[in-house]
C-alpha cells in the first residue's frame, strides 16, 4: 500500500529544508563576516575590505560544510525513518509523530553543535598563539551567537518545510512533547532580531584598539543597522508564523458562520499552534455530528419537533391548542401482505408515506406517526397556525387525487378542534404527540371513509373553520362513530368550488 507521498516529493522536502536553512543563513552569515572583519585583528598587513573578503569565504566554506553534513544526517537518519508511513504507507504511530516533531530540534542542534566546535577550536588556538584575554571573550561571544542565530534560523526553517508531513501527520492529535509553543518561539525571534544585534554592540570595546583601518563606531553603525534589518525580517517571520494557523481558523470560522462546516482546516504546526487547528477540526466534527443527529431526529419526529426541543429543551407533560388532525390508512394493507412480496409492499408503502409527507409539508402540516400502513398528521402543532383546518383539508383533498393517481387505494379523515399537544411518555422515552377528541374523531371518519366514493370524510366543524376552502366542500350528513357519543356532522370534498 502505497503512502500519500511520492519518493520524488519525500526528496524535495528534504532539499527544500536545505535550500530555506542556506537561503536565509547565507545573508546571516555575510553580515557576520563584515562585523567580524571590522571586529578582528587583520591577518597579517591586510585592510578590513581585504580581511572581509577573507571572512565571507571562511563562512560560506562553514556553510557549504553544515548544508553538506545536514544532508547525509537527513537523508540517513531523521527523514530516513518516516519513509515507511510517509512513502511506503504504513500506520503511522505516535512515536512517528514524536520523532517527527523532533526533526527541527535534531538540525537545530547539530547547527549549534558544529559551529559550537568551530568556536572551541578558535579559543584553543588564539589562546596557544597569545591572543589577549578580553579579545578572546569578544570572540567566543561572537561565535556563541552566530552558533544561536544560525540553530534557531535552522529550526524555524526546517519546521517550515515539514509542514507537508506535519498536515498527514497530526491530521487528528499532537505528539505532548517535544514542541515549541507560542511564547518560547516569539521570544527566540526577538532574541535573534533584537538581543543578538545589542550583544554584538556591546562587545565591541573588546576589539584590539590596533590595526584598526576604521572607527570603533564603523562595527556599532553596522551591527545596527544590521539589527534592523534582521529584527524586521525575524518579527515578520514571527508574525506569519503565528498568523497563518490563526488566519486559517478565522477563515474557517466565517464558513462556519455561513453555514459551510464540511471544510476542515490542515494542520501545519506542533505545539498551541497546532492545537488551535485541532481544535477548531473538533469543533467541527462536533457540529457534523450535531447536524445529522438533527437531521436524524427531524426524520423521525418532524423539523418542528425537533427545532422546538432542541430550542426550548424537553419537559413532559402537554398545552391546549386548537389544531386539525388528518388521519390516513390504506385499505386492504392485511391482504396485500398476502398477495405480494415483501419488497413489493414495503415499495408501496414507502410510495404512500413519500406522498403523505410531501402534501401535508407543503401545507404547514407534520406526520406525528407512522402506524403500520396509515399516518397521523396535525396541523396547527407545534407551529400554530390560525388557518389549521384550512391546511388540513386542502391536503385531505390533493392526497387524495394523488394517491389515486398513483393506484393506491386509502381513506382519509379531518377533524378540528381543541388538543392537547405535548411530550408524552417517561423521562427516558418519549415522544411529542396530540391527545384529544378531534384525534379520534379523524380516526373514526377514516374508517367510515372507507366505505365512501371518495374516501375521503371531514367534520362539519373543520369546514366551518376553514374560510375559502370550505366551498370545495359539500355537506354529507350526520354519522354515527365509534366510540364518539353524538352523531357527527360530515363532509365531502366536491371536484368543483360551489
Amino acid at each position: 500500500m502505497a503512502g500519500f507521498l511520492h519518493p520524488e516529493d519525500f526528496t524535495r522536502i528534504r532539499r527544500s529544508i536545505l535550500a530555506r536553512s542556506a537561503v536565509t543563513t547565507t545573508p546571516v552569515a555575510v553580515f557576520a563576516s563584515a562585523y567580524f572583519a571590522l571586529w578582528q585583528p587583520p591577518y597579517g598587513n591586510y585592510s578590513w575590505l581585504v580581511q572581509l573578503f577573507i571572512n565571507v569565504g571562511e563562512a560560506l566554506g562553514y556553510l557549504a560544510f553544515i548544508v553538506l553534513v545536514g544532508n547525509v544526517l537527513f537523508r540517513r537518519r531523521w527523514l530516513a525513518r518516516h519513509e515507511g508511513w510517509a512513502v511506503v504507507g504504513r500506520p503511522i504511530t505516535g512515536a512517528d509523530r514524536d520523532d517527527l516533531v523532533a526533526v527541527p530540534a535534531h538540525a537545530a542542534r547539530a547547527c549549534f553543535a558544529t559551529t559550537f566546535a568551530t568556536l572551541v577550536a578558535g579559543i584553543i588556538t588564539d589562546a596557544a598563539t597569545g591572543i589577549a584575554a578580553p579579545q578572546i571573550l569578544g570572540y567566543g561571544i561572537f561565535w556563541f551567537l552566530l552558533a544561536f542565530t544560525f540553530a534557531a534560523i535552522v529550526y524555524l526553517q526546517t519546521e517550515a518545510a515539514l509542514r507537508p508531513l506535519y498536515a498527514r501527520a497530526f491530521e487528528t492529535s499532537l505528539p505532548e512533547r517535544g514542541t515549541v509553543r507560542v511564547m518560547p518561539r516569539l521570544a527566540i525571534s526577538w532574541a535573534v532580531g533584537s538581543a543578538v544585534p545589542l550583544l554584538l554592540i556591546a562587545i565591541i570595546p573588546l576589539r584590539p584598539a590596533s590595526h584598526r583601518d576604521l572607527p570603533v563606531v564603523a562595527p556599532m553603525l553596522l551591527m545596527a543597522l544590521g539589527g534592523v534589518l534582521v529584527g524586521g525580517i525575524t518579527a515578520a517571520v514571527a508574525a506569519r508564523s503565528v498568523a497563518e494557523p490563526v488566519d486559517a481558523v478565522r477563515a474557517g470560522l466565517e464558513r462556519v458562520r455561513q453555514g459551510d462546516i464540511e471544510k476542515a482546516v490542515v494542520v501545519t504546526r506542533p505545539g498551541d499552534l497546532g492545537a488551535l487547528e485541532i481544535g477548531f477540526n473538533s469543533m467541527l466534527d462536533a457540529m457534523q455530528s450535531r447536524r445529522q443527529l438533527q437531521d436524524l431526529f427531524g426524520r423521525h419526529v418532524g423539523e418542528e419537533v425537533a427545532g422546538l426541543a432542541l430550542e426550548s429543551g424537553v419537559e413532559l407533560g402537554g398545552e391546549l391548542r386548537h389544531a386539525s388532525v388528518l388521519f390516513v390508512d390504506i385499505l386492504g394493507s392485511s391482504g396485500l401482505v398476502e398477495q405480494l412480496p415483501a419488497q413489493a409492499v414495503v415499495a408501496l408503502l414507502n410510495k404512500f408515506f413519500e406522498a403523505v409527507v410531501d402534501e401535508v409539508g407543503e401545507r404547514g402540516g407534520w406526520v406525528n406517526k407512522f402506524e403500520g400502513d396509515g399516518c397521523l398528521c396535525v396541523f396547527g402543532a407545534p407551529v400554530s397556525y390560525s388557518d389549521h383546518a384550512a391546511r388540513a383539508l386542502q391536503a385531505a383533498r390533493l392526497l387524495a387525487v394523488r394517491l389515486c393517481g398513483l393506484g393506491i387505494d386509502a381513506a382519509i379523515g379531518v377533524s378540528s378542534g381543541e388538543v392537547v399537544a405535548g411530550n408524552v411518555g417517561a423521562a427516558r422515552r418519549f415522544e411529542y404527540t396530540v391527545i384529544g377528541r378531534p384525534v379520534n374523531e379523524a380516526a373514526r371518519l377514516t374508517e367510515a371513509a372507507k366505505s365512501e366514493p371518495g374516501r375521503v370524510l371531514a367534520s362539519r366543524k373543520a369546514v366551518e373553520l376553514a374560510g375559502d376552502e370550505a366551498g370545495w366542500w359539500a355537506g354529507r350528513g350526520p354519522l354515527d362513530l365509534r366510540g364518539i357519543r353524538e352523531a357527527v356532522e360530515t363532509a365531502i370534498p366536491t371536484p368543483q368550488p360551489v
